[in-house]
């Protein structure tokens, strides 16, 4: 069906004005988006990609432990061969949903009439989930398009008998899967078709379509072969749960969104309006919906309660948790069924719309509210009129929320927080002549650690390095910048401020959080100095130390110069003990990752042993370094470098 060749003037100017709001909620104020380490880590491959650095066989890992297919890595390069930016893939998958609306008015309009697909693209617009899982980069967001252009291609194979759309029925189902698993529910729909419509299929078709499926596998394919599996999870247990009936309500209202305002959610729920009353109307009128679908029984109508069944059946018996994103592939069909609801309401003696969708001359109540006093259209219109104005404002609110509010538990820091720090840390590097970067966080491996996955990111293109700021300090020779996360929560922001020659501060929604940029090009002094460096067997050279006692727990710093590097991962003891020789604490801690030393690298690693004596004039600490996992020590050398210790023992001075 071509746009415009069974559609009035009115119904393409309402469909202009709700892909202009759709393209407004879903693609505006691209920094009110949350960009968390799944986002990071997907967007890295994707990176690698547009780079042409190499072809991605797997994607990331889902949090059953399972590797994903790399489907989503690649739908994620396609705007970044473009534009090199985070923004890029970002307005990207908001573009994608944006596009959906319109294919589910075009599905809607063809099989159901245009109150269905003026009533179900509103509403899919509108709704404060979709809004949501659109707006993010998430593989799960990417799905929707290709969900519904599985069913536009399935209704054309099955009730219009174009036979080569089951190619693109069947291509479609194969790349929402692989780009989330969360899709996995449109095959058993898929093969329930094929049995029941076998008689409709083209079997040469059904050939080349399932052929074309399997050539996207087969990379994923080659991996799990190469890999010997793709799970590193430690198997699934099943159990029977009515979990996503709940998601589906939550899905098809936008009931319990607060949920993304964590900490701030009765501040959010006071600012916003109370539609529970309008959900419950909202789901019965689904439910007439869905009673007009089993009472007319056409084959568009069984497609789509094949289609609504295993969308939600599938996930009764849960091999994983099922959580609120697992449910996205019903998009849009609780608005579909509102849709239809509301025409039957209003057009109680319409023929069956299979028989009625070519008739381009009528037009099935579509603003019949203005053109009658019939009561009953007027009540439903005006009832949805409320929803939506409801749930813009809910969504409103909610972009203010994040934008404001501290939410923790809920929505990570706004992206566009994170892009201004890293504008103003790049303006210092530029100014000072700085070749690269320290990020400062709560961790050091964006393999594994949440803020250093997002600023490696962020930091593409840039020189840096990541420091674990809760146990270590690392100063390079020369001009360097540090970009600290929440450096008020480090144990080195203090020994950062009192170097620092030039700091820039973006403060955060929690006014006592910031992101800050500090420029150095000194290197602090131990309070305690060694009449000689003791140099270990991997040429760590240890210079000297510094403590204070407070509220009970001793705090000790080693300072030291980084050795000969490597991939060893390097652990410090600090045993304590007392004048006659009894262990009183211990405190280990992971050094500086070895992978990431320079040479020339000056250290200031910290320590907490709680409980310490208050007198420590006649304690003895004996600090030393071992190799972890392996717990092999790392000895200390004489000046005719022989080994002589496995600690360096040191009498602490009051």
């Amino acid at each position: 069906m071509r746009l415009r060749q069974y559609s009035t003037k009115w119904e393409l100017a309402t469909l202009t004005v709700i892909i202009l709001l759709a393209v407004v909620v879903r693609m505006g104020w691209p920094g009110l988006t949350e960009f968390k380490a799944d986002e990071a880590r997907l967007l890295s491959l994707a990176w690698d990609m547009a780079e042409w650095k190499y072809f991605p066989i797997r994607g990331i890992s889902n949090s059953a432990g399972f590797a994903n297919p790399p489907m989503a890595v690649w739908l994620y390069a396609l705007p970044l061969f473009v534009w090199k930016h985070l923004y890029a893939a970002t307005l990207y998958t908001g573009l994608l949903n944006v596009l959906a609306i319109v294919g589910a008015w075009w599905l809607a309009r063809r099989y159901w009439g245009s109150t269905a697909a003026f009533i179900t693209a509103l509403l899919l617009t509108v709704n404060p989930w979709a809004i949501h899982h659109a707006r993010k980069i998430w593989a799960q967001n990417l799905i929707v398009p290709f969900v519904i252009g599985w069913a536009i291609c399935g209704l054309l194979v099955y009730v219009d008998r174009r036979k080569w759309f089951l190619i693109g029925h069947f291509l479609c189902v194969a790349v929402a899967v692989q780009a989330h698993l969360a899709a996995i529910s449109l095959v058993p729909a898929t093969l329930m078709l094929l049995l029941i419509y076998w008689r409709r299929v083209d079997w040469r078709v059904f050939v080349i379509g399932a052929l074309a499926s399997i050539l996207t596998i087969v990379p994923f394919g080659w991996y799990a072969l190469q890999s010997g599996g793709v799970s590193s999870g430690s198997g699934l247990a099943t159990t029977f749960s009515t979990k996503a009936f709940d998601l589906l309500w939550q899905l098809s209202t936008g009931d319990q969104i607060h949920v993304l305002t964590g900490s701030s959610f009765e501040r959010f729920l006071a600012e916003t309006p109370d539609l529970r009353w309008a959900f419950i109307i909202l789901f019965g009128l689904a439910g007439v919906g869905l009673v007009r679908v089993v009472q007319r029984r056409s084959v568009a109508d069984w497609f789509l309660l094949i289609w609504l069944a295993w969308s939600i059946l599938f996930f009764v018996w849960e091999f994983v948790p099922v959580v609120l994103h697992y449910v996205i592939p019903v998009y849009p069909l609780p608005f579909l069924l509102v849709g239809i609801g509301v025409q039957w309401i209003v057009t109680p003696s319409s023929r069956s719309t299979e028989s009625t969708r070519h008739d381009s001359q009528r037009f099935d109540g579509y603003f019949g509210i203005w053109k009658s006093r019939n009561i009953k259209r007027a009540l439903l219109f005006s009832f949805l009129g409320i929803v939506v104005i409801g749930q813009l404002w809910t969504f409103g609110v909610l972009m203010q929320t994040v934008a404001r509010d501290e939410t923790f538990g809920g929505f990570g820091t706004p992206v566009g927080i994170e892009l201004a720090a890293v504008l103003e840390a790049k303006r210092l590097q530029e100014e000072h002549d700085a070749f690269e970067m320290l990020v400062v966080s709560d961790g050091a491996f964006p393999e594994v650690d949440n803020t250093p996955a997002v600023y490696d990111v962020l930091l593409r293109g840039v020189p840096h390095r990541f420091v674990n700021g809760e146990t270590t300090a690392v100063f390079p020779e020369g001009t360097t910048i540090y970009l600290a996360v929440k450096p008020d929560e480090m144990k080195s922001a203090e020994i950062l401020t009192s170097l620092a020659t030039d700091q820039i501060t973006i403060p955060l929604r929690d006014p006592a959080q910031s992101i800050t940029s500090y420029v150095l090009n000194s290197r602090p002094a131990p309070e305690y100095s060694f009449d000689r460096s003791f140099l270990l067997a991997n040429f760590v050279s240890l210079y000297g130390y510094s403590d204070s006692l407070d509220s009970g727990s001793l705090d000790w710093q080693l300072h030291w110069q980084v050795g000969a590097g490597g991939s060893a991962d390097y652990h410090w003891f600090n045993h304590l003990y007392s004048a006659d020789g009894v262990r009183l604490q211990q405190a280990d801690e992971s050094a500086f990752y070895a992978g990431a030393w320079r040479e020339g690298d000056y250290v200031v690693s910290f320590f907490t042993l709680p409980n310490a004596p208050s007198d420590s004039s006649e304690l003895t600490m004996r600090s030393g370094m071992y190799i972890y996992p392996s717990l092999e020590s790392v000895p200390v050398l004489d000046v005719a470098a022989n080994p002589v210790s496995d600690y360096v023992e040191i009498e602490l001075t009051e």
